[in-house]
């Protein structure tokens, strides 16, 4: 019984039964009282505590009371608190834009450590980048994409970028090969023009390139937003691809804190092909044989050796079930990497300051393949007088990258002929014989050799920037400030390549009845010289630009209306320089240097100072909004740019977006529960995007010396010059241009559910082109025509994300979020040759791209032979007297075993069949080569001191062609999918591949069989899912850490790349364009983060 229920009883009796019997109850009732109290009545503690944020930073000024009361207290500056508190009673902790967070103090007294949570309101007020500056998210109009980077700090990737992959709606990141220091292709949207078009990257509101973006390192990034729509064109001529905004860290005031992290972990393929064994190479290549002697075994065994065609004999066929040689296992270990980080800020109500660095050090899978990585970061943010801030920051970063040098590696990134000859090799070939490198005059390069004669190529970049800005508040005029920035960025690139010729050991071979053999011997009977470019070479690069602003901002609040203006203006400038050298034949060997090479012969020098591109731009915005329910934003940017004639630099880039929220207005709040839906914005959006990514200055006549040419007229002029140009000069030519339209609105409901849809479409128009490809030199011009302003593409699609967040208890909470993404595109007006203009290849009018090839009816078994020669007829060959039919593919006469095509058309882009397979009958066989759908899902739960984060993404609605243009031949050239030769193994799948005793094969006949062919049969839907990482934390119990000095301390685990769910190939990772590119790395990493 408390106090409230006795003094409640006691009135209760005074009432009913008057004053004499009331008193008298209460003689009785006010021991029982006095008793309860005494025996029920808690004792106090006081509890010690620390409150921190989702950053581990303290938080000031949290409130703590006791639950139901109003006794509490407050957090100081550290986050502290003391507090005398009844044991058993419930800590209340409260502070503004967090989850309330309850504490049960129990019998024993400890210091309790409390990690606040942000709630969802906190979130939607948070501020995000739109260019030039910020806006609350409640408030944005435009499509912007967002991540704080501290959700990626536990992954460790080469680059920036493929962290990112499946994060953002809207933004779809592909990796085509996993060698360290791979590039990475962004495409946000789609691409609006079949001309480049690449996104823009703007750091701290400076305009970097995608490299200097790749090489951060997330641990010193605040925040990324991504410009998807109208908003973009704040940024002009350089919009089109959409922009990419990076905000890196700065100090903030409080005392100094230093973190650092460190990681360490393996990496290793995803999936490696499967290639025949020996044996089974060499069935394939009997039967291969088989099929060219039309199964007629007796012919192939008198004329196989004769003809020079491959056949193993039986006792070949037995040696070979127990040879096996793995060249890739010889050359291919998992890879170590590691990547260690530290920050340092602090500062106190004048000076702020943050210093950071990163190195990351990333092994390749073969000897000599490495790179490192370095960046550096400081900035200073300093309030010299009241009013005055400034600014100063220093920026650097250097990569180094080292591979072995394999000259038929003619994308060196994809490392192709060293990965695919390594996969390719016949396994009946040792690598080598007595020590030495075995070539029999088949292997056109060694790369398990290569790499102990040390040839290699190594390049190094990298930049240092530094930036300042001053700004100034007037104070005669309130809200308006004054600001001025300038940055200068120094960029250097090198490269050495130390390219060594070598020989290759031929050995006898067991020559049987059959053939010449293909088993060898120890002995030596001759060698190859394999050149492997022969050469020293070096380059340089050096480059510098600097960027100029000085801007006017305004921000005042007059009652319900907000007014927020800016004008700016802007000026850049960048030129480079290039000097490049080499000379060949070497006459020292294991000397790297160049005096080593030529016997005498000077290097042959290249040099080149690039051409000064120059922009400036005068900017405006205007913003409104009127109680945070109707909102305005508008830009018009006025932009010149030296790529283009004087008389056409200057551009006008206009954008306006407007948005309601709705659930701001009284009508709605009165009629809709606010629980259920708190949050409801309409908006929409227009704007002009440009993209000049054109070659400089193509507009002015420049020369190069071509030699001797033959001109009009039969003449013969020595030294010749030509134009150096994409093409005849053309005054009159401009950026390509595109008006971007977008509506959405976003939703948040019932207080864990988030929602958004965004619908766009996009007009792109003047696309460059030219109308001819080349003219001859004997027109006097040798070149192509000019390029012209002429194509028209329309883009269209959407995004729809949905979120889900919820706090279950003290210990459990989760968030889950998703989005889909659409776009596809429609080609307008296109130049094209007037051929085919009307015809299957015509692409004006329908969706851009598709997969091209055959209609495969399969293959074909006997039934199906004689099928063909009922419905088309036979005919008796007059020479040589066989029966044939009127019917080919291919030129040749259909036979089992054959891939048969349908029948579709005839010559001259005819739809009529003709009894004839050939080029004639290729149609889009699928609308989409590319995926028009992409999806994602992010997952987090927390419970107590761990948390896990699970990232996957996918593709879908396209097909994708079975591999069907590798890399094999001598000179790097391609070959196609299905090839197969005594140098040349391929994939086991080809095992089952049709010959009169497997008629159910499923892959064709390998001699003759129509293989080669892009077609339907080749065809596999392209949907694709992939685990793409995981990562689980766990914060290290503070009381643990306090006697240590250290504030925080996590341990993680993370992997990458991990599961292919969903793959249409299954004998590659599907974001390799060939099984013989180097593969995708899978990726498990142990780190700790702790700060002190």
């Amino acid at each position: 019984m408390n106090d409230s229920q006795c003094f409640s009883m006691a009135d209760r009796v005074y009432k009913r039964f008057g004053k004499g019997v009331s008193l008298l109850l209460l003689f009785v009732l006010l021991p029982l009282f006095a008793y309860s109290q005494g025996a029920s009545s808690p004792q106090l503690q006081t509890i010690n505590g620390s409150v921190f944020d989702e950053n581990k930073e303290p938080v000031a000024g949290a409130n703590v009371r006791v639950k139901e009361t109003n006794k509490g207290t407050a957090t100081d500056e550290a986050g502290r608190f003391a507090l005398e508190v009844p044991t058993g009673s419930t800590l209340l902790i409260t502070y503004l834009g967090y989850e309330p967070y309850e504490h049960k103090v129990t019998a024993t007294a400890k210091p309790i450590y409390i990690d606040l949570k942000v709630n969802a309101t906190t979130l939607r007020e948070a501020v995000v980048q739109v260019g030039y500056g910020g806006v609350k998210r409640v408030n944005l109009l435009g499509s912007v994409a967002s991540l704080k980077a501290r959700e990626v700090e536990d992954l460790v990737t080469g680059n920036l970028a493929t962290s990112l992959q499946g994060r953002l709606a809207g933004v779809q990141i592909d990796q085509a090969s996993g060698a360290p220091g791979a590039s990475t292709s962004i495409q946000i949207r789609i691409d609006g023009s079949w001309n480049d078009e690449p996104p823009l990257f703007v750091i701290d509101g400076f305009v970097r390139n995608q490299a200097a973006f790749d090489i951060l390192d997330p641990t010193e990034i605040e925040d990324i937003s991504v410009l998807k729509d109208a908003a973009a064109a704040v940024y002009g001529a350089r919009s089109a691809g959409g922009v990419f905004l990076v905000k890196t860290k700065r100090g903030k005031e409080g005392k100094t804190k230093v973190s650092y992290s460190a990681t360490m972990g393996l990496s290793n393929a995803t999936s490696f092909p499967k290639t025949m064994s020996a044996y089974d190479h060499a069935l394939a290549l009997n039967d291969q044989t088989r099929g060219y002697y039309k199964w007629n075994d007796a012919d192939v065994l008198a004329n196989a050796k004769t003809d020079k065609r491959t056949y193993f004999s039986n006792d070949e066929l037995n040696q070979l079930k127990g040879l096996d040689y793995q060249w890739l296992d010889e050359g291919w270990k998992s890879a170590l990497q590691t990547r260690h980080n530290i920050g340092i800020s602090g500062g106190t109500q004048t000076v702020r300051y943050y210093a950071g660095g990163s190195y990351m050090y990333q092994n390749g899978n073969f000897d000599q393949l490495h790179m490192n990585k370095y960046t550096v970061r400081m900035t200073m943010d300093i309030d010299i007088a009241k009013g005055w801030l400034l600014s100063v920051g220093m920026n650097g970063n250097r990569r180094s990258l080292s591979m072995p040098y394999n000259d038929l590696d003619k994308e060196p990134e994809k490392m192709y002929n060293t990965y695919g000859t390594l996969l390719r090799t016949p396994k009946w070939l040792p690598p080598y014989i007595n020590g030495l490198p075995v070539g029999q005059n088949t292997v056109r390069s060694h790369p398990l050799y290569v790499n102990q004669i040390n040839s290699y190529r190594k390049s190094f970049s990298g930049n240092l920037a530094t930036n300042l800005a001053l700004q100034w508040d007037l104070p005669w005029v309130k809200g308006l400030k004054a600001k001025v920035a300038y940055d200068y960025l120094n960029n250097y690139s090198s490269s050495i390549t130390y390219a060594k010729k070598y020989q290759l050991y031929n050995f006898e071979t067991q020559e049987t009845d059959y053939s010449t053999g293909m088993l060898p011997t120890s002995t030596v009977v001759s060698t190859t010289d394999i050149e492997n470019g022969d050469k020293y070479q070096q380059s340089a690069n050096t480059g510098a630009s600097y960027q100029l602003a000085a801007s006017l901002d305004y921000n005042k609040t007059f009652g319900k209306h907000t007014i927020v203006a800016m004008a700016l203006f802007e000026q850049s400038q960048n030129q480079g320089t290039e000097l490049s050298g080499y000379v060949e034949n070497m006459i020292i060997d294991n000397v790297e240097m160049s005096s080593a090479f030529g016997d005498g012969v000077s290097p042959v020098l290249d040099g080149s100072w690039s051409t000064p591109t120059g922009r400036q731009s005068i900017l405006g915005r205007f913003n409104y909004d009127y109680n945070e329910t109707y909102l305005l934003e508008s830009t018009l940017r006025y932009e010149a740019s030296t790529r283009f004639a004087p008389e056409d630099r200057w551009g006008f880039f206009p954008s306006v977006s407007v948005g309601w929220r709705i659930s701001n207005e009284p009508f709605f709040q009165d009629k809709i529960n606010t629980e259920w839906v708190d949050h409801l914005k309409f908006r929409a959006s227009y704007g002009r995007l440009g993209n000049d990514n054109s070659n400089p200055l193509s507009w002015e006549n420049n020369y190069i010396y071509t030699g001797n040419q033959t001109y009009l007229g039969g003449t013969t002029l020595l030294g010749a010059i030509s134009p150096d140009n994409e093409g005849v000069s053309m005054r009159g030519i401009t950026w390509e241009k595109s008006d971007a339209y977008n509506a959405g609105f976003d939703l948040h409901f019932l207080n864990h559910f988030s929602f958004e849809l965004d619908g766009f479409y996009r007009h792109n128009y003047d696309i460059l082109q030219v109308r001819s490809s080349a003219l001859s030199y004997s027109t006097g011009i040798g070149t192509s025509l000019p390029k012209e302003n002429y194509g028209i593409q329309d883009s269209w699609g959407g995004e729809v994300t949905l979120g889900y967040g919820r706090k279950i208890d003290q210990d459990w909470s989760f968030n889950v979020s998703s989005y889909l993404s659409y776009a596809t595109s429609r080609v307008i007006r296109k130049i094209q040759s007037p051929a085919i203009l009307g015809t299957w290849k015509d692409e004006e009018g329908r969706i851009r791209g598709g997969e091209t090839g055959y209609f495969s009816t399969g293959i074909l078994s006997q039934a199906d032979v004689d099928r063909l020669a009922e419905q088309y007829g036979t005919y008796v060959d007059g020479t040589t007297g066989e029966t044939l039919i009127n019917y080919t593919i291919f030129g040749r006469q259909p036979e089992a075993g054959m891939l048969n095509f349908k029948d579709v058309g005839g010559p001259d882009y005819s739809n009529v069949p003709d009894g004839v397979i050939n080029e004639n009958d290729e149609r889009i066989i699928s609308k989409y080569d590319n995926p028009p759908f992409y999806y994602g899902l992010n997952l987090k739960v927390d419970y107590k001191s761990f948390r896990l984060n699970a990232t996957f993404n996918g593709q879908f609605g396209n097909d994708v062609v079975y591999d069907k243009a590798v890399y094999t031949t001598g000179e790097g050239n391609r070959q196609n999918f299905d090839w197969l030769s005594k140098t040349s193994n391929n994939l086991t799948l080809w095992n089952d591949h049709w010959t009169p005793e497997n008629t159910d094969a499923s892959m064709p006949r390998l001699y003759n069989g129509n293989a080669d062919k892009r077609s339907t049969f080749w065809m596999r839907d392209g949907h694709t899912l992939t685990l793409r990482n995981v990562s689980l934390s766990y914060d290290m119990p503070r009381s643990m850490l306090t006697n240590l000095g250290i504030p925080s301390l996590r341990v993680y685990l993370s992997g990458t790349n991990l599961w292919t769910i969903i793959n249409p190939y299954g004998y590659k990772n599907p974001s390799l364009s060939s099984w013989m590119d180097y593969p995708i790395m899978r990726s498990f990493n142990l780190g700790i983060n702790m700060t002190f």
